[in-house]
């Protein structure tokens, strides 16, 4: 059991309150990103909702399940690091030497992961307690961290916590999208209940998200309001009465919800 489970549960639900607020700043649980954040929130919204019926203790099992059910998701170096690396880091630690500073690149796996010239590595993997880069945007030297104060705000908890776990899961890198040869992904495959709702391939990537988020399909719009959507979606404009029955027509007789024409 972590740390802030033993104290949850021995202090019980006077403590949830204290707990989420941690864990929505970063501050009780390092790992926390702007999706868990959300799940928190909305763990905490729905106990106050419904709190004279479910236990505080239900609440919490749920949100310290769900934040430990993402901190063990891969780290997508493209889509969650890289964007911090290039917003924060690489205006001293990048591609240009003239501002490039200690002789660090961070864009550079060979470089962020070798030994420098003060004789430390900023990125070892799989070791955030050994990596420099950890060790300078957590201090609270304002000397030491990084990035400057003249250069910004300390990176959020949520950044602090992405970097740390891509660290832990080895720091790969990764080359950006745009340099790398598209292949075509696997068709998720679809069961039960909406197995029969896809339409194209886009459908069961769309379907296979929302499922994984707890989510569902809205109802089938009527042909009224997707002959309405058509028309806004291509001209800015709403159909006419008349397009709207001849349109809606065309899709009932055809027996299909789209419009090829």
């Amino acid at each position: 059991m972590q740390g802030e489970e033993r104290i949850f549960f021995r202090r019980g639900p006077g403590v949830l309150g204290q707990f989420v607020r941690e864990a929505a700043d970063g501050n009780g649980y390092t790992g926390t990103s702007r999706l868990e954040r959300s799940i928190v929130s909305n763990f905490f919204a729905e106990w106050c909702c419904m709190r004279t019926s479910l236990p505080a203790v239900v609440i919490a099992a749920h949100i310290l399940t769900a934040i430990h059910s993402l901190s063990a998701q891969t780290v997508d170096f493209n889509k969650e690091v890289r964007p911090i690396l290039s917003n924060r880091c690489l205006a001293c630690h990048g591609p240009d030497e003239a501002k490039q500073e200690g002789g660090l690149r961070l864009d550079v796996e060979a470089i962020a992961t070798g030994v420098l010239e003060s004789g430390q590595s900023a990125i070892v993997a799989g070791k955030p307690e050994s990596s420099e880069l950890i060790a300078r945007i957590t201090s609270d030297d304002e000397s030491v961290r990084m990035p400057p104060s003249h250069f910004g705000k300390p990176l959020s908890p949520a950044e602090i916590g992405t970097l740390k776990r891509w660290i832990e899961q080895g720091a790969t890198f990764a080359r950006h999208w745009s340099y790398v040869a598209p292949q075509r992904a696997h068709l998720p495959a679809i069961t039960g209940d909406y197995a029969a709702w896809p339409k194209n391939a886009i459908d069961n990537f769309a379907l296979q998200k929302m499922l994984s988020l707890k989510l569902h399909p809205s109802e089938q719009a009527d042909s009224l309001a997707l002959v309405r959507r058509v028309f806004l979606d291509l001209i800015g404009l709403p159909p006419t009465v008349e397009e709207v029955q001849e349109w809606s027509t065309k899709i009932t007789a055809a027996g299909s919800s789209s419009i090829d024409d």
